[in-house]
């Protein structure tokens, strides 16, 4: 690889990494991240990941209002718009609201516009369940070969800890210039991170006040 390539393809990491990768908590409580096989199509890289945690137990009512926390919390995001919500939605015998959002990310190495279907599930004594799915994703610069994601969280009351179950779904094309046994360690590394950094968002985003 000549000077040339080399730099292009060092760039184009630090651009993943800016991407991709946050803060790793040393004292973090969860488990290793369990991958999917890669699937591959036209340069299309698809990767699913899952990833299991203890989380605190707080009162005997934190599932009680959990939606409308979490809900509120969304409204706040000044990156976030919420463009439709139902309400009364059932499914896996939990019940809550299906949103629709717009959302704005944006990335040293570029922006995304996307547009995706929320769903803020409880049963209001034991088990919540947040999804989101993109229905559409729109990037400028690097951040434009993210294709699709989706991001899930469950959390269930147990008697000392509380476990939350993470997933995490990611369409990316490789770039030509990336050696794909390199593109897919460091995506996944990234994810990994990702995850970790995702487990305190969700805590602080469901924090009874």
């Amino acid at each position: 690889m000549n000077c040339s390539k080399r730099n292009i393809f060092l760039i184009f990491f630090i651009s993943i990494s800016n991407l991709c990768f946050s803060k790793n908590d040393k004292k973090n409580p969860c488990y290793s991240a369990v991958f999917s096989k890669v699937e591959v199509k036209d340069q299309h890289y698809t990767f699913s990941v899952m990833m299991s945690c203890s989380a605190p137990v707080y009162s005997n009512r934190y599932f009680h209002d959990i939606i409308d926390r979490y809900h509120q919390v969304l409204l706040e995001n000044n990156k976030i718009n919420i463009k439709d919500t139902k309400e009364n939605v059932v499914q896996e015998n939990l019940k809550g609201q299906k949103l629709l959002i717009e959302e704005e990310i944006v990335r040293k190495e570029g922006t995304l516009n996307t547009e995706a279907t929320v769903f803020l599930l409880s049963d209001t004594k034991s088990k919540f369940k947040y999804e989101m799915t993109t229905n559409s994703v729109k990037g400028t610069g690097n951040a434009a070969n993210t294709k699709h994601f989706s991001d899930s969280m469950e959390i269930f009351k147990r008697d000392e800890s509380n476990e939350m179950i993470l997933k995490k779904h990611l369409v990316i094309k490789k770039p030509w210039i990336a050696p794909e046994i390199i593109f897919i360690r460091e995506v996944k590394k990234g994810m990994e991170k990702d995850m970790t950094h995702d487990y305190k968002q969700y805590l602080k985003k469901m924090k009874e006040k």
